[in-house]
């Protein structure tokens, strides 16, 4: 049984770095150049594990706390462990007060209908975590949640 946290948003510093790795590698084009060579091996060159879905949730909502620190001195050195997947994508970043999860869904409509390949991360979720993560208007299936996770959890546990 997966443990939802009480308000549906998760706002723990691993499931910030979670969230932020799966929408950097959703682009196919990074899929191939990044995600498959991982998910055949793990970080430290072991054969990767096997986890499921609700594993994955599991792992990600369990996380506590740590201390908040501002700025990107844990992410940093996170993406570097990952090989800095975010280097091979384009993307768009939509801060402020109100409106960000309308403005990024009608920007990523907008880009797919003139022919771009979209990834979207928005936060809190509704239904399902899946949909926090949408690459061409899908959720991000839930065995790429499971494998990503379990790739990024050797990396952001050390």
């Amino acid at each position: 049984m997966v443990v939802k946290p009480e308000h549906g948003i998760v706002s723990k510093p691993v499931t910030i770095a979670v969230d932020t790795v799966l929408v950097l590698l959703l682009d196919r084009a990074v899929y191939a150049k990044v995600v498959y060579p991982m998910l055949a091996r793990g970080t430290n060159g072991k054969e990767a594990k096997k986890m499921t879905y609700e594993e994955a949730l599991q792992y990600i909502w369990s996380y506590g706390w740590r201390g908040s620190i501002r700025g990107l001195s844990r992410m940093r050195p996170l993406l570097d462990r990952l090989g800095n997947p975010e280097r091979a994508t384009k993307y768009l970043h939509i801060a402020g007060t109100n409106g960000k999860g309308s403005t990024a869904s009608m920007s990523a409509s907008i880009l797919a209908c003139a022919g771009y390949r979209t990834g979207l991360y928005t936060s809190p979720f509704v239904n399902v975590f899946n949909e926090r993560i949408r690459f061409n208007g899908e959720n991000i299936p839930d065995a790429d949640v499971a494998r990503l996770t379990e790739q990024i959890r050797d990396v952001a546990d050390t």
